[in-house]
């Protein structure tokens, strides 16, 4: 289960760009070790909400 889906489906907003504040980085971090056991419930039910969602690599370029 991608990780962007879980946190979409948690009401959380996905980065707009790849550049990151590093403090703010820091607190996800720690927010995230807090609720690890919670984000993988979350992750679960996210699963259980699309029962054929499949992740596929994408294809390559050749």
């Amino acid at each position: 289960m991608p990780l962007g889906l879980v946190f979409k489906e948690m009401g959380q907003e996905l980065p707009t760009t790849h550049l990151s504040d590093p403090p703010q980085i820091f607190r996800q971090l720690k927010l995230a070790h807090f609720f690890f056991n919670w984000i993988a419930k979350k992750a679960d039910q996210v699963d259980a909400k699309y029962p054929n969602f499949e992740n596929r690599p994408l294809p390559s370029k050749h």
